[in-house]
């Protein structure tokens, strides 16, 4: 029979306390592959971004915005951009979760205050470029299996994943730094875990 105070433990081992460090860092999850592919995604949601913000600029413009009417293909040229570099994040991102996959269910679940933001931004993180990349790819294909008005909606959520990126970003970038500093074909162990001191 299970007793309360095993389960207890059980849950407390989960998620507060870290399991032993691996020796080494090699091999494609390692964080210098991680943070490279982390910054290609980085580099396509920013030009998202700031085309997606164009876009809308030039649709709803405030009162200090003035766009060229011409050349006409300018605007053409930003919303390519757009689509592009929003195809080409879905399977950067899939790359990424798959790289990360093993970390995201790692312990501590919950851990230090600091952990738990780390893992809360990364579930904002996640569902809400999911969110993006499906609605776009489905705007591209005028296909809308929602009720929402996709416009609104898809210009409100990407501050919702700018935000959490940035969260993210500015939790482990220690780590980042050190995997960019460090070449791809090192060794030498990188603390996946974001400073806590």
């Amino acid at each position: 029979m299970i007793r309360p105070a095993e389960v207890a433990a059980t849950l407390y081992a989960i998620g507060f306390t870290k399991p032993p460090a691996p020796e080494s860092d090699v091999g494609p999850r390692s964080p210098r592959i991680v943070a490279r592919v982390g910054l290609m995604l980085g580099i396509c949601v920013a030009v998202c971004l700031a085309t997606g913000l164009l876009s809308h600029w030039i649709q709803h413009p405030p009162s200090w915005f003035w766009f060229p009417s011409n050349p006409p293909w300018l605007y053409r040229v930003s919303q390519g951009l757009h689509v592009i570099t929003g195809t080409a994040a879905i399977p950067l991102l899939l790359i990424k979760l798959q790289l990360v996959y093993p970390r995201l269910f790692a312990r501590p679940v919950i851990g230090t205050p600091l952990r738990a933001l780390e893992r809360l931004s990364i579930a904002v993180l996640v569902s809400s470029m999911i969110f993006q990349l499906f609605t776009g790819l489905m705007n591209t294909a005028q296909f809308y299996p929602w009720k929402f008005f996709f416009t609104t909606t898809h210009y409100a959520m990407s501050f919702v994943v700018v935000a959490a990126l940035m969260v993210h970003i500015a939790v482990k970038l220690p780590i980042i730094q050190a995997a960019f500093r460090s070449p791809l074909e090192s060794t030498e162990a990188i603390d996946n875990e974001p400073v806590t001191r």
